[in-house]
């Protein structure tokens, strides 16, 4: 069994497949992007055919470790292959594309995957040559998952990306006389940090509302700063449940 990395991620060698390196004991220190870039790194390094194939399928994976991660993994890769090809993010199926550091010079590890309940595959494999052209899939999922869908939530929380922060503290908005006061008393909290927004959709959370002025700011400063659509979702109203 391969043994957990000093940085919190499993070992991989040539001889630790996508499916065992999922299922090895988990470092205090690990995440979803480490794991990603071990599984890509130890493919580049390897020095197999072109030809040879890695393969993941969750309808021949037993481990229920493997199962866990399987998917959050699998929205992680199609994250950063949208990100450095420069193509929009499809989270339930397409291609693959990374160029990563090999043996002798960059190599590129091409693959497709299929992230949908029922048929969870992903296949990769490497090149000494770039790809013609990425394929990117804009093929949107054949049933949309609804909000109670476990599959939907751990997408959910692989990218969510804490993008504000506040600038001072603030009275609560519910101490205040009337929606005036309370938009003068959010303006000016709130900013962006250092993380990077991204240009799609956004699904914006938080965790009580009661003026709503917070929501309003917080949606104009992710658009201002390059963000597409924002949906707002409150976890619960001041004074309800």
């Amino acid at each position: 069994m391969a043994q957990a990395h000093e940085t919190g991620n499993p070992i991989v060698t040539v001889n630790n497949p996508i499916n065992e390196l999922l299922s090895a004991p988990l470092g205090p220190a690990w995440t979803v992007e480490g794991l990603a870039e071990q599984v890509l790194g130890a493919i580049a390094s390897q020095r197999s055919e072109e030809s040879q194939e890695f393969v993941l399928d969750a309808a021949t994976t037993t481990d229920r470790q493997s199962h866990r991660l399987l998917r959050p993994f699998l929205a992680c890769l199609a994250t950063k292959s949208a990100a450095e090809a420069g193509t929009p993010i499809n989270l339930y199926g397409g291609q693959f594309s990374f160029k990563r550091p090999g043996p002798n010079g960059p190599v590129w590890i091409l693959g497709q995957f299929e992230n949908r309940p029922g048929n969870v595959r992903l296949t990769l494999r490497r090149s000494s040559s770039p790809p013609d052209a990425l394929a990117v899939s804009s093929r949107l999922p054949a049933t949309l998952p609804h909000a109670g869908d476990k599959n939907l939530i751990l997408a959910i929380i692989y990218l969510f990306h804490a993008v504000l922060k506040k600038t001072d503290n603030r009275p609560e908005q519910k101490t205040m006389a009337n929606s005036t006061q309370q938009a003068r008393n959010i303006d000016g909290s709130l900013t962006t940090n250092k993380h990077p927004i991204l240009s799609g959709s956004v699904l914006l959370i938080d965790d009580m509302v009661d003026s709503r002025w917070t929501m309003t700011v917080a949606a104009w400063l992710l658009r201002t700063n390059g963000s597409g659509e924002v949906f707002p979702l409150a976890l619960a109203l001041t004074g309800q449940v």
